[in-house]
């Protein structure tokens, strides 16, 4: 239940946060050779996998691949993953969500992902982790898969700077009891 901006804490609450938590740090971004960048040697990053997993893990949905046209299947970018949580298909899983929403809802362990996406280029997606209300200046902490991958940092330096905080995406998989 939440009142006003804080939280009513339940048992329920704080093992979803735990379990959430521990989900993130099990797929140890910083270290594991999955979404390590550059394997390519094209400067790629892996930030659409590690959420898609950690997601999946926690019993959300967040497809990698959509099927195409003749039978072939479509790797989804963030600008795909955004189109998709935005589509019928994405919002019968995953709700739009404020900032301060999008915290609150880390803190009672519910799957949150924060997304950057310019009009042209590369975007970016990561996923909340629980922290502090209300968020700081510089963003909610993530966890996510770039250039550089960190298990917990704030929003600002994930997402590559203070001007890119107005113009994240946030959005909540529609779980039961979250």
């Amino acid at each position: 239940m939440l009142c006003g901006m804080v939280a009513l804490d339940s048992r329920q609450d704080r093992a979803r946060r735990v379990r959430y938590a521990a989900t993130l740090d099990a797929l140890a971004v910083e270290t594991n050779p999955r979404y390590q960048p550059n394997q390519r040697g094209e400067g790629e990053t892996y930030c659409n996998l590690f959420v898609a997993d950690a997601v999946a893990r926690l019993g959300g949905v967040l497809p990698l691949y959509l099927d195409a046209a003749g039978g072939r299947r479509s790797w989804l970018d963030v600008a795909g993953m955004l189109a998709w949580l935005k589509s019928p298909a994405g919002a019968a899983h995953w709700r739009a969500v404020s900032l301060e929403a999008a915290q609150q809802l880390a803190n009672r362990g519910g799957p949150v992902i924060a997304l950057w996406q310019p009009e042209a280029g590369i975007g970016h997606v990561a996923l909340v982790r629980p922290g502090l209300e209300p968020v700081g200046a510089r963003g909610p902490l993530i966890a996510h898969a770039g250039a550089r991958n960190a298990n917990s940092t704030d929003a600002a330096t994930g997402f590559g700077g203070l001007e890119r905080l107005a113009a994240l995406h946030y959005f909540a998989a529609r779980l039961p009891g979250v």
